[in-house]
C-alpha cells in the first residue's frame, strides 16, 4: 500500500519515497499543493512548480492524486503496480478511488479510497466478492435471498449487518426495521460516522442507526420467514416455538448446538453458525459495541477455544475495519449452559447444503466461498 487509509486526506508529515517515485504529501517540504500549474504542450501534459517541470512524482491537484513520469508527462488511461498494489489513473490523469472499473477485456477492478485496487476477499456494501492478486474479481457471492427458507440462506442473510452495524439500544424494534427487507443503509452510515469511542449508552433508541441484539436477530429472521419475528431477547427462541418453527427447550444445559439454532440468556440473544470439536461455538449477534461473528469458550470453558480463534480469522479478514476499530468479544461459558434454546425445524428450515453436518470451519469456508 502506497499511503494506506491517508492518502486522500494529503496529511502525511513527510514524503514517502518508493522506487523511482516520491510522493508529495501536503505537509511536505517538497509541497506542489497550490504551488504549480497544468500546461498542454504537443497533445501531453506536464506540471510545472516555480517555473520547473516536476517528474517522476505524485501530485495532488484539489483532491485528486496524478502521477508524472520520467520526462513529466502526465499518466493517464493507465494502470501502474507499486509495491504489489494497482492504482488506475483515469483518461483525464486524476487516481481512482473508491469506485468500481472495467477493462477492455472485461476484467472488473475496486479500487479502495487509497486508490489500490482490491486484491483479497472483502465485503462491499454487504455483498461479499472475491479478487486475485492481479485485482481482477473472480467471484461474487449471490445476495442473499428474502424468502428462501434454508439454514444457508438465514446465515447469509444474518451475516450482512455484520462489521458494518452498530449497537443501540432497541434498535430494530421499530416497525421500519423490524418490517424491513434488506439491509437499512442509514446502518452503515451511521457506522461510518462513529469512532473507536462510540458509546451505545448515548445513543438509546435512535431507531434507523443500528441493532440490538433481539433487533438484529428478529430482522435476520424476518428475511427468511417473510413474517414479523421481533420480540424481546429472553424470550425470543420460546417465540419462535410458539409460532410453530421448530422445536425449544428453556434452561438447557447440554451444551450441544446445531447451525442456525436461536439461543439466550436473559437480555440477550444469538444465532449460532456452527459447533467446533472441543464443545465451542460459533456465533453471531449485536453486542455492543457493534454486530459481529464472536466463539464462545470450550465446552470446559478454555478462551484458547477453536471457535473464538475462527471468529477472530474472519472478523480481522473480512470485516477489518469493525475488528480493528472495536475488537471481537469472547463469549463465556454463560452462552452455552442454562440457555434458551430454539432450533428450526427441517421441514420449515430446510438444509439442502448440508450445513448441519459440516464443522464450524467448513461452514464458514463456504459462506465466504473459500
Amino acid at each position: 500500500m502506497l499511503l494506506g487509509m491517508g492518502l486522500m486526506a494529503g496529511t502525511l508529515a513527510v514524503p514517502v519515497t518508493i522506487p523511482k517515485t516520491t510522493v508529495y504529501a501536503a505537509a511536505s517540504t517538497q509541497q506542489v499543493i497550490g504551488h504549480g500549474e497544468w500546461k498542454q504542450e504537443n497533445g501531453k501534459w506536464y506540471y510545472y512548480q516555480d517555473g520547473k517541470m516536476l517528474k517522476n512524482c505524485w501530485v495532488k491537484d484539489g483532491i485528486d492524486w496524478y502521477m508524472l513520469n520520467e520526462d513529466g508527462t502526465m499518466k493517464s488511461d493507465e494502470f501502474i503496480k507499486i509495491d504489489n498494489d494497482l492504482y488506475y489513473f483515469r483518461g483525464w490523469g486524476g487516481m481512482l478511488y473508491n469506485s468500481w472499473y472495467t477493462d477492455a477485456e472485461g476484467n472488473r477492478y475496486y479500487f479502495r479510497d487509497w486508490g489500490g485496487a482490491m486484491n483479497i476477499p472483502c465485503v462491499i456494501d454487504g455483498v461479499r466478492y472475491v479478487f486475485d492478486s492481479n485485482g481482477h474479481l473472480v467471484e461474487k457471492d449471490l445476495d442473499a435471498e428474502v424468502g428462501v427458507k434454508t439454514v444457508k440462506n438465514f446465515l447469509k442473510n444474518a451475516l450482512l449487518p455484520v462489521g458494518n452495524t452498530l449497537y443501540v439500544w432497541a434498535g430494530g424494534h421499530d416497525d421500519a426495521d423490524a418490517t424491513r427487507y434488506g439491509v437499512n443503509p442509514q446502518w452503515e452510515k451511521f457506522f461510518n460516522s462513529q469512532d473507536e469511542n462510540y458509546n451505545y449508552t448515548q445513543h438509546r433508541y435512535e431507531y434507523g442507526n443500528g441493532l440490538d441484539c433481539s433487533g438484529y436477530v428478529g430482522w435476520a429472521v424476518h428475511q427468511v420467514m417473510e413474517d414479523w419475528a421481533t420480540t424481546t431477547s429472553t424470550i425470543m427462541p420460546r417465540y419462535y416455538y410458539q409460532k410453530g418453527w421448530g422445536s425449544y427447550r428453556e434452561n438447557d444445559t447440554s451444551m450441544k448446538f446445531q447451525t442456525g439454532d436461536v439461543v439466550s440468556m436473559s437480555g440477550h440473544v444469538w444465532i449460532v453458525i456452527g459447533q467446533c470439536s472441543d464443545g465451542s461455538a460459533v456465533i453471531m449477534h449485536a453486542t455492543p459495541p457493534y454486530v459481529q461473528i464472536s466463539g464462545t469458550v470450550s465446552s470446559s470453558g478454555s478462551t484458547n477455544s477453536e471457535a473464538i480463534q475462527l471468529a477472530k480469522q474472519y472478523m480481522s479478514k473480512y470485516y477489518p475495519v469493525g475488528y480493528e476499530r472495536y475488537g471481537n468479544r469472547i463469549a463465556s461459558k454463560s452462552y452455552m449452559t442454562g440457555v434458551n434454546h430454539f432450533t428450526w425445524s427441517s421441514s420449515v428450515l430446510a438444509d439442502p447444503d448440508g450445513y448441519r453436518n459440516m464443522t464450524s470451519a467448513q461452514i464458514l469456508a463456504d459462506l465466504f466461498g473459500e
